[in-house]
């Protein structure tokens, strides 16, 4: 049974894109992306130090968390500086003892004593004997006169009642997201077009089918190697898989699991996108800085594309041929699905830029410790920035509607992408989310956003183990 008929409405992910630029814009140099960040973590520690002893401990533990995000490792002097801001925030108790008050008791010596004075005056006289004093005969009382007549009392104005308004209807209550475990950490999922199923593949080699009502995880289908990207092929009824430990992209039987085509990746794979209009799929790897692009058709390497720095996310537009590629140092670098070639890069924020989605001809990218979305429009090179509440995580696009994922808050977002306001947003439960790194050994195992049926998203975080189904509105 498919998950369109409940809160679960499923549906697939639309990565799209712009379209090709009238001229090509001059290349944008790309710097040592490790180094900048490495660089800004740096700065962002400094400043908190500096914040910390200015005692200005909100500020310091914001400074010291966006060093956190920044760090290419994990660095205990950082950790150890958010704990210590975090304990300065922590309001203290400070006990009231209560005290019963004791009565004040003089000192024999504090009485004052009188001492006798020769002929001294008394200070004390006998009070003189009265003398009566004559009655005095009271007068007669006078006349009382004639009561004058009392008016008649005034009515009472009666208030005219107010007119009450008319109640509307009650405000719709924010949706809350329904969440699944799954013990061996969801790393990669995808849905399908045609049924509504979504598949979530775990770092152990299991992959998931969730429909009917309520949600139930189906029977899995099992690999050998740690999956990381998935993608439904519907026409031939398969599941793309992306694995690492062997670098391996699969074609399995989405029925029964059985493999039926696969071929081997020079390097570990960080993420996959499939466009099964050309024929291709396209898998980041990350030790090498490239794209790697495989002909589904016969399952062969059919090029590699270098030179792509520190990418921390990937979308795809097959209607325009274009994939687009954040960049740790700030770079969205565009490339054409037919040539292989690099169409554009331009260069929207300082290091921080962490993930990409594509609709309606335009790109969407989020800077984690920058708090921004940037709504890019590769036909003109125009990029509106968007500030953030809170540090985004990942963001996907349905129809008209931007979905940020805030872990901070534990909430997902809609955004409405003309004017950058606030449509609704979506509580999840406490833990759904862990806390987000963009240090490299973690990159692929950052949660993510998957666009479902009719406005609902699914989340999934491989360190957490949760998988939370997000209503629409």
């Amino acid at each position: 049974m498919a998950v369109r008929g409940v809160l679960l409405s499923l549906g697939v992910v639309v990565w799209l894109g712009a379209s090709a630029c009238a001229s090509e814009p001059a290349a944008v140099a790309t710097p040592d992306a490790f180094s900048t960040v490495n660089e800004r973590a740096r700065q962002q520690y400094d400043q908190g130090l500096a914040l910390y002893q200015a005692g200005r401990y909100r500020d310091a533990w914001e400074a010291f968390h966006q060093a956190q995000l920044l760090s290419p490792s994990a660095d205990p002097r950082i950790a150890e500086m958010l704990e210590r801001s975090a304990a300065e925030l922590t309001p203290t108790a400070t006990p009231v003892i209560e005290t019963t008050p004791q009565p004040t008791v003089l000192s024999p010596t504090s009485v004052p004593t009188v001492l006798p004075t020769a002929n001294a005056t008394p200070l004390l006289r006998a009070p003189p004997t009265p003398t009566a004093v004559p009655a005095l005969a009271a007068p007669p009382p006078p006349t009382p006169r004639p009561a004058a007549p009392v008016p008649p009392p005034a009515p009472a104005p009666v208030p005219t009642p107010a007119p009450r308004p008319t109640p509307g209807p009650p405000a719709p209550r924010p949706p809350t997201a329904g969440t699944l475990v799954i013990d061996g950490g969801p790393s990669a999922a995808a849905v399908s077009p045609r049924s509504g199923i979504l598949y979530v593949a775990d770092r152990t080699g299991a992959i998931w089918s969730i429909d009917g009502a309520p949600p139930t995880l189906r029977r899995p289908l099992i690999v050998n190697g740690e999956p990381v990207g998935l993608a439904v092929d519907d026409d031939n009824n398969r599941l793309l898989v992306a694995l690492r430990s062997p670098p391996t992209l699969l074609a399995l039987d989405a029925s029964t699991g059985l493999t039926l085509a696969a071929v081997g990746l020079p390097s570990d794979p960080g993420d996959l996108r499939v466009d099964l209009g050309l024929g291709r799929a396209y898998v980041l790897l990350p030790a090498q800085s490239a794209l790697g692009v495989i002909d589904v058709r016969s399952f062969t390497l059919a090029l590699t594309i270098d030179s792509l720095d520190e990418v921390t996310g990937m979308a795809l537009d097959s209607e325009t041929s274009a994939v687009y590629l954040t960049q740790l140092n700030g770079v969205l670098s565009i490339l054409d699905t037919t040539s292989g070639q690099v169409r554009q890069r331009l260069k929207l924020s300082d290091a921080g830029l962490s993930g990409v989605a594509a609709s309606g001809g335009r790109a969407f990218a989020i800077n984690s410790p920058g708090r921004e979305l940037f709504v890019v429009d590769p036909a003109t090179s125009a990029v509106d920035r968007v500030p953030l509440s809170d540090p985004p995580a990942a963001v996907a696009v349905s129809g008209n509607v931007v979905h940020v994922l805030e872990p901070s808050a534990s909430a997902t977002v809609r955004l409405d992408p003309a004017s950058g306001a606030e449509l609704s947003r979506a509580q999840l439960g406490s833990g759904t989310v862990a806390p987000d790194s963009l240090a490299p050994e973690d990159r692929f195992l950052r949660a993510r956003l998957i666009a479902l049926q009719d406005g609902a998203i699914a989340v999934i975080d491989a360190r957490s183990g949760h998988v939370a189904l997000v209503p629409p509105l």
